[in-house]
């Protein structure tokens, strides 16, 4: 289970570092923040924390622990920046790391905080234990094995969800209410060993080629250009392609813009503002499309971050139709930031805009093809179909 499988701001740390994000190539966990010196806090603003934080110690009883309450300033601090952002306490970047793995034991959830404190499900792995168990996208998760979620901190819920200790074949108990219900449903899930499946696909009426991504990973390109090698190989004759991202929480954004320049003309395919002045840059697509067929993605509310800024730059560059589902909405931009050995801060470091400066945090992607949530997956597919023909 990951929180929220934000964007990589690898590729902009790297970008900016040339000239210039997790998203960052935009790669991996290990990419850094542009180095920037911050404003330093005032005296009387550290002085004034020192005190109230002393005197909060010296109030507690003898039995807490006195370091809770700096750890508790520290979260809130970070939550005070947007509802991504949460500080990573000693002892729990372990949990943080296991959750952004490609391959752990678990439900198969990502899960963000909401702008009122609730932690929502944000997409569920196709086939995995919570997709089988009945929760969806935008689900509000009210509890975790009886502990209430506005009780505990973000990092916590991860840990109850994503721990390394965990075993396939253990339970976890969820208390759930569907999106615009008030009724909670209980659900008991099994965990198992989840292996996300980057890339499938299929042929469609004889002519038409179907790729599913899962995610977006530092290989899917490479796994994608075979795929659209062995479709053609198998059916010369294909006509278009249809790319299905829904339930793709994101990921690797470096590797969803490597695949937008595969379809797109020179242009732009979107830009990022960083929180930090100075580091702006334009993403951009300077060469000549590799794929020139026409396309169609699907999309749902389970489709977000670097999901959505490939689907958005292919939809406002007027190279590709969506159907199904408004998207997630979310075009922020997290990195984790240690700040003592083993503890750290994951922060929001800026957002990604689609052309005309369009965002999407919080709205989404609306599809050119709106399709009904009770819509069977062959119906989808045949009017997914006819899209496609209608831009050939």
């Amino acid at each position: 289970m990951r929180p929220y499988r934000l964007l990589n701001i690898s590729c902009v740390v790297l970008l900016i570092a040339a000239l210039v994000f997790p998203f960052t190539s935009f790669g991996g966990a290990d990419s850094q923040i542009p180095k920037y010196e911050p404003k330093t806090a005032s005296y009387r603003d550290i002085q004034l924390l020192a005190n109230a934080l002393s005197m909060v110690q010296m109030a507690s009883r003898e039995d807490v622990d006195k370091r809770a309450f700096l750890y508790s300033a520290l979260d809130g601090m970070a939550k005070a920046l947007d509802r991504y952002s949460y500080f990573v306490p000693p002892g729990m970047a372990g949990v943080f790391m296991n959750s952004m793995r490609d391959r752990y034991i678990g439900i198969g959830i990502d899960i963000a905080r909401t702008d009122d404190g609730n932690i929502e499900v944000v997409s569920t792995v196709p086939g995995g234990p919570a997709s089988k168990a009945g929760l969806r996208p935008k689900d509000i998760i009210v509890s975790i094995d009886g502990k209430q979620i506005t009780k505990m901190k973000f990092i916590e819920a991860l840990k109850l969800l994503s721990d390394i200790g965990f075993s396939v074949g253990s339970k976890v108990r969820l208390s759930v209410r569907h999106k615009d219900t008030d009724n909670l449903l209980d659900f008991t899930v099994t965990r198992d060993f989840i292996q996300l499946k980057t890339i499938e696909w299929r042929i469609l009426d004889s002519h038409y080629g179907y790729v599913r991504l899962t995610g977006f990973y530092k290989d899917t390109v490479t796994d994608f250009k075979k795929a659209i090698y062995e479709m053609e190989a198998k059916a010369p004759a294909l006509k278009g392609l249809l790319i299905d991202l829904r339930n793709n929480p994101g990921g690797d954004a470096e590797s969803s813009f490597e695949l937008s320049r595969m379809f797109l003309n020179p242009g732009t395919i979107v830009s990022f503002e960083s929180n930090f002045p100075g580091y702006n840059v334009k993403i951009a697509a300077n060469g000549e499309p590799t794929y020139k067929r026409p396309v169609v993605i699907i999309v749902n509310e389970g489709s977000a971050s670097a999901s959505e800024l490939f689907s958005g730059a292919m939809q406002f560059n007027n190279r590709a139709k969506l159907i199904g589902r408004r998207t997630y909405g979310k075009n922020a931009v997290q990195n984790f930031v240690p700040i003592s050995d083993d503890a750290g801060l994951y922060l929001t470091i800026g957002h990604f805009f689609l052309p005309g400066g369009v965002s999407i945090e919080g709205k989404g992607l609306i599809p050119d093809l709106p399709i009904d949530q009770n819509t069977g997956e062959e119906e989808l597919l045949s009017k997914a179909i006819q899209l496609i023909k209608k831009c050939e």
